[in-house]
């Protein structure tokens, strides 16, 4: 029986049949790819993120908190007076095999239902030690379109990405965690109106098979 377990465990290592351990709360050995249990659609079940903004007039932060149903914002204005509010959500994406994603996002507050709705490309990011990841530790998400109820609408297309990458803290086959932290700044010099803005962002979301 032990040799019949020992040839069963190398052939699924030699066949690629299963999956090692990427991300800090992974399941130490998996029989899925992270491909496999990355696809399929998730719905987000809890966030906490913080995010600041900081232009001529000083530093703003937004603080969100999202437990499944309720998203809390707690908004501290640059010249410090904070103000909170409540609304109603639910977010689903779509990671699909060829690489190709779906979002949708839509939120209540005070009566009023405000929709955004995504589409684009996934990939997985290989090793970096600059940036301290393993292969296939982290996604990147590139938005080829989006819109909103408001009429908002982008398309995105040549060589403009609109990037952001997203690191897999856990990925099981029920459960993904991620965690972001990013920057970023913006720079208009026209003279009739040059200003800049920074802003920084950083969080944790936790998605659940639908």
């Amino acid at each position: 029986m032990k040799n019949l377990l020992y040839i069963l465990c190398v052939g699924m290592i030699l066949s690629g049949a299963y999956s090692c351990k990427k991300g800090e709360n992974d399941p130490f050995l998996s029989l899925s790819s992270r491909k496999a249990r990355l696809t399929g659609e998730w719905k987000l079940s809890s966030e906490n993120s913080t995010r600041t903004n900081t232009n001529s007039t000083g530093t703003s932060t937004t603080v969100r908190t999202f437990d499944g149903t309720t998203s809390s914002y707690s908004y501290t204005s640059a010249s410090g007076i904070t103000s909170t509010s409540t609304s109603t959500m639910n977010e689903d994406i779509t990671f699909e095999k060829d690489g190709t994603f779906t979002f949708v996002r839509t939120e209540t507050q005070d009566g009023e239902t405000y929709t955004m709705t995504g589409t684009g490309n996934w990939a997985f990011i290989g090793k970096s030690k600059t940036a301290e990841l393993k292969n296939k530790e982290a996604i990147s998400l590139s938005f080829t379109k989006f819109t909103d109820s408001d009429g908002y609408f982008e398309e995105y297309a040549g060589t403009h990405l609109n990037y952001s990458s997203l690191i897999i803290e856990q990925l099981k086959s029920k459960e993904i965690v991620f965690s972001f932290d990013d920057a970023g700044t913006s720079v208009n010099t026209s003279p009739s109106g040059a200003w800049n803005n920074s802003w920084t962002g950083k969080g944790t979301t936790t998605y659940t098979k639908k």
